[in-house]
Parts: C-alpha cells; structure tokens; sequence
C-alpha cells in the first residue's frame, strides 16, 4: 500500500512540474537508496507496486534514466521498464 501511495503522489507532484521538480528528485533518490540498501523485497516492491507503474510515461522512464547507468541500478531500471511495456 506504501508504494502504490509513493506512486500517486508522485503523479501528482509530475503533473504540477516544475514547480515540483525539487520533489521528484528527492523522491527520485529515496527510491534509488532504497534499492541500493534494502533487501531483495524492498527491491521487488519499488520495481512493482511504484517504478513499472510509473515507466508507463515515458517522460517519467526518462527522468530516472540515470539508472540505466548506473551498473548497480540498471538491472532494476530494465525489469521496470520491461514491466511497463507489459502493461501496456
């Protein structure tokens, strides 16, 4: 429930960009500390119920294409990226 609220209110915060932007990056790095230390479920849970989500804009997928890289986040950022284009 956390990740699909995290989710929301980044969409939202997106929408009002770039009064927002200072956010969304520090969102941006919470979720990419996240990754980086937390266990494997904490992983699965930011790639799942928040990233594959949000890759579905391709403007948002671009705004952490950093990620791609990154060699420890890239693994994380295809999986996301994969899973959106799943969705769609």
């Amino acid at each position: 429930m956390a990740g699909d609220a995290l989710r929301a209110w980044f969409q939202r915060l997106w929408k009002r960009r770039p009064d927002t932007e200072h956010t969304l990056i520090s969102i941006r790095e919470m979720l990419r500390r996240a990754c980086l230390e937390g266990d494997a479920a904490t992983r699965d849970a930011v790639i799942t119920a928040v990233l594959e989500h949000l890759f579905v804009d391709a403007d948002v997928a671009a705004f952490f294409r950093s990620w791609e890289r990154d060699a420890r986040l890239r693994e994380i950022y295809k999986e996301a990226i994969y899973l959106a284009s799943s969705m769609q």
